[in-house]
């Protein structure tokens, strides 16, 4: 009887699996020129309804706190890639008159945080993460990590 219940067992564990969410390294948009706007707001929310598939949900009457916009951006054409030589996914983002470089690393295996720019019309900044933040790749639905960063100012030496 056991054996029967294994099995039973492992062919619902294996059904369960197919329909798992994962985000893996080749879908995270890292083509130079995609121009993405992130909706910035504290508190959402929805109602979930009832469990199954086939939902569609419509967030556009949500009111939110303002927005952020970014691009990805060649990183050889950025005033830091001296600071970030293994920067292969590079974004920018413009507020107001000041100019941010988010520099980072992808692979299969993880998205890197590697550091920072920051350029205004007062100031430039560079921070590096002396202790990179490292997100594993894939992302499984239920996943949780913990992500500590320590950073460096290579800009004023702190």
């Amino acid at each position: 009887m056991w054996k029967y219940m294994a099995g039973w067992m492992l062919i619902f564990i294996a059904s369960i699996s197919y329909g798992q969410i994962a985000i893996t390294w080749d879908e995270i948009p890292q083509e130079v020129g995609v121009h993405m706007i992130y909706e910035i707001c504290d508190t959402v929310v929805i109602d979930l309804g009832t469990p199954g598939g086939g939902k569609t949900w419509n967030f556009t009457s949500q009111v939110t706190d303002g927005y952020l916009e970014e691009w990805i951006v060649d990183g050889a054409g950025t005033p830091f890639i001296d600071s970030f030589p293994t920067a292969n996914l590079v974004y920018k983002s413009l507020d107001a008159a000041d100019t941010n470089y988010i520099y980072s690393k992808l692979t299969p295996d993880a998205k890197t945080r590697l550091g920072f720019g920051f350029i205004s019309p007062e100031t430039t900044i560079v921070i590096t993460f002396t202790d990179p933040m490292t997100f594993p790749l894939p992302i499984n639905y239920g996943d949780s990590w913990s992500i500590y960063a320590s950073l460096y100012d290579t800009t004023n030496g702190m």
